[in-house]
């Protein structure tokens, strides 16, 4: 699919408060700018945000001169109905949301630790979430995360293995006056382990470099110290790729260092690194360190020798670059016919068009009695339906068209779900939206508290995966008419929809 609306991707990093979330958003604009006229909308840029974004040829909109309590009103009408508003940073509460959304545009959060409502349409996270429900949302909106949509720059996705490795380690906390104990107690450990290092590269803000030569001087000094700051990405791949361990933060840098191959030792000492720390423990990318303050000089020691001697076992990363890249592809494009969907009420004028749609060849494969539909038998049916109490009929429409169709009976208290997409607007993703829509609707209409249930036949693994990609819950198989089908469920909310 081809797609051309714009995007505007509104993000701040300086030497003061740091890069991070620049070049997360960076990092995500790499991969936006191939299917899209992206800008990043910034505030008070500095020379690194300025050449950063010349190098990854990315349009930089500077609003310093926008009054921040007028920032949300500007950015909204900047995008517009059409366009993409992408939200990386703290400081966009709901508040905030609520007015760029006043546009119109279709708006995208990065999320790190659930601290606020969102109002997105979409909401991202890189790290695993052990309970979405968690993460406080509108009905509508959609969440996807997980280290499939981790955040990496084009240079840590290069093949590292010709790389040649030295007797170097990698050091990375940020730039902040906080990492300064983390760097001493780092120095302490690798004096400690008795390593024979060729560097102990330190990658920090320049700003630190008194207080860390101090340390270096005082009481570190038979370590082969080499500090770094305001490198290229380039630059800091090169290190990465060459060093033989790591020891950082789990933040982006620890993802970057996976993603190039170097076995890294990765624990938290503020809130938002919880999430990513969760999810490399869980896919085995990194031993477990823990919170970085509390750890003891012992353990670290320990923890850095043990890595040095059995630095093989972490060679391998599930983090794969190009994999990431087609899923952000997929996930953008994705937003762009789901700003042109739109779903409404049945009536009785479209009972010729599900007639359509019920006897199309896939659809009766897949029904639970796939004999072809009768149209007298149909309309009487139709008829009945679409004025049942107990019944809830929905049409998709895709700029304009009808694409699918989507059906809530209520059996045994639950809402069973029977949905079709159009033979001509499959592969688009319309069965998601249909769900993901048509419960809005449902919940809008009948109120709090809903289960929703999906049964599919045991072959139809395509509509089962749906299922499972929106979160529902895998139960038990069921028997309808001696067919044997697949049963999931969901609870709806008034509030949260985990999809």
């Amino acid at each position: 699919m081809t797609v051309s609306a714009e995007m505007f991707i509104r993000a701040d990093g300086n030497s003061t408060i740091g890069f991070g979330h620049l070049m997360r958003a960076l990092a995500f604009a790499n991969h936006a700018n191939s299917i899209s006229k992206v800008t990043l909308v910034i505030r008070n840029p500095d020379k690194i945000a300025q050449d950063a974004c010349h190098h990854y040829g990315i349009q930089l909109h500077d609003i310093s001169s926008i009054p921040i309590n007028e920032e949300a009103f500007y950015l909204g009408k900047l995008a517009g109905r059409g366009k993409i508003a992408f939200l990386d940073g703290y400081s966009f509460d709901e508040l905030y949301q609520q007015q760029v959304k006043q546009s119109g545009c279709f708006l995208v959060c990065m999320d790190d630790h659930h601290d606020r409502m969102f109002l997105a349409d979409c909401i991202i996270n890189v790290a695993e979430i052990e309970d979405p429900a968690k993460v406080l949302r509108k009905v509508s909106s959609r969440l996807v995360y997980g280290l499939k949509y981790a955040l990496i720059r084009p240079e840590f996705s290069v093949d590292s293995k010709e790389a040649e490795k030295k007797d170097q380690v990698f050091v990375c906390f940020g730039g902040g006056a906080e990492t300064l104990p983390l760097i001493d107690k780092t120095l302490q450990a690798l004096s400690h382990a008795n390593l024979s290092l060729d560097k102990i590269l330190v990658v920090l803000n320049e700003k630190l470099f008194p207080q860390v030569n101090d340390l270096h001087s005082s009481k570190f000094a038979e370590l082969p110290l080499e500090l770094l700051s305001n490198l290229s990405s380039s630059a800091i791949a090169n290190l990465i790729s060459n060093s033989r361990i790591g020891i950082c933060s789990s933040s982006t840098v620890s993802l970057e260092c996976r993603a190039l191959g170097l076995p890294i030792l990765s624990g938290y000492f503020v809130a938002n690194q919880k999430g990513i720390y969760k999810s490399l423990i869980k896919n085995h990318e990194i031993p477990a360190l823990g919170n970085l303050q509390e750890i003891s000089a012992e353990f670290l020691v320990d923890s850095i020798v043990h890595l040095w001697n059995n630095h093989q076992d972490y060679a391998k990363s599930v983090l794969h670059p190009e994999q990431i890249q087609k899923q952000y592809l997929r996930l953008i494009q994705s937003w762009f016919v789901e700003m042109e969907f739109s779903i409404r009420k049945a009536t009785a004028g479209d009972v010729e068009l599900y007639l359509d749609w019920a006897n199309q060849p896939d659809v009766r494969l897949n029904a639970i009695n796939s004999d072809p539909i009768i149209p007298e038998n149909h309309r009487k049916w139709f008829a009945s339906r679409i004025q049942s109490e107990t019944t809830k009929l929905f049409v998709g429409e895709w700029n304009g068209i009808p694409v699918g169709q989507i059906r809530f009976d209520l059996h045994n208290q639950a809402w069973e779900i029977d949905y079709s997409v159009d033979a001509n607007h499959r592969n688009m993703g319309i069965g998601e939206l249909l769900i993901r829509k048509g419960m809005q609707e449902l919940l809008l209409e009948i109120g709090e508290n809903l289960l929703v249930k999906g049964l599919v036949k045991l072959n139809n693994l395509p509509s089962a995966e749906v299922f499972k990609k929106m979160h529902f819950s895998e139960n038990q198989t069921e028997s309808r008419s001696g067919i044997e089908l697949s049963s999931f469920s969901y609870r709806l909310s008034s509030q949260l929809l985990s999809l």
